[in-house]
């Protein structure tokens, strides 16, 4: 009698182990996963979603699909901008809509038209590319990009991306040190990455 009690009792216990385990006997079709590019959770885990900010009153729904905002009128530093789409648990999102505006060199918005204004979608490996033109100080406010991303079937989240030292960014109210990108110089213009982590 003895050996079939110590039987129910190891089937007992990895059953509850089972239950402790995250994921377990889950697929990502199950989790509302599916649309996400391959990436087994958890991805880092020592990394954190981006802060949110807030998206202003400049924001205007309906911008045109393109990765470069360099149309014609816009004059300035080039500036191009590359980074990822990420989830904490769920890893590269593939086709993410990435929504971007931003004030021109002289600090102004394009308040009747989608002058530096453009969205585009995450590739499949979760990564975006934007062509563009350094930003000014809005209302003495430090320089900055906008963004709004939405991965299918996801709720949208903004944030702003801003410029390491620029010395506004101390009294302004919506930058944080965690949403500074990583900017080199050179010849032709600037470059800077930035990786958006969402929350899910």
């Amino acid at each position: 009698m003895a050996q079939p009690t110590r039987r129910r009792f190891l089937i007992a216990g990895l059953t509850a182990s089972a239950a402790f385990v995250p994921g377990w006997g889950r697929t990502a079709s199950s989790q509302g996963l599916d649309q996400f590019a391959s990436g087994p959770p958890p991805c880092k885990a020592d990394e954190q979603p981006t802060p949110a900010a807030p998206e202003g009153t400049d924001f205007r729904a309906g911008s045109p699909e393109r990765s470069s905002l360099m149309g014609a009128g816009v004059t300035g530093t080039p500036l191009v901008v590359t980074g990822t789409v990420s989830g904490l648990t769920c890893g590269p999102i593939k086709h993410a809509l990435l929504d971007f505006w931003q004030a021109d060199g002289a600090g102004a918005f394009d308040k009747t038209g989608f002058r530096l204004r453009g969205h585009q979608f995450s590739d499949a490996s979760g990564r975006y590319r934007l062509e563009t033109i350094m930003p000014g100080p809005h209302e003495s406010r430090a320089p900055r990009l906008h963004v709004k991303v939405q991965p299918q079937g996801k709720a949208a989240f903004t944030t702003q991306l801003f410029f390491p030292d620029d010395p506004r960014a101390k009294s302004d109210p919506q930058f944080k040190p965690e949403l500074v990108m990583k900017v080199t110089g050179g010849p032709a213009g600037r470059s800077a990455v930035f990786d958006i982590v969402l929350n899910i």
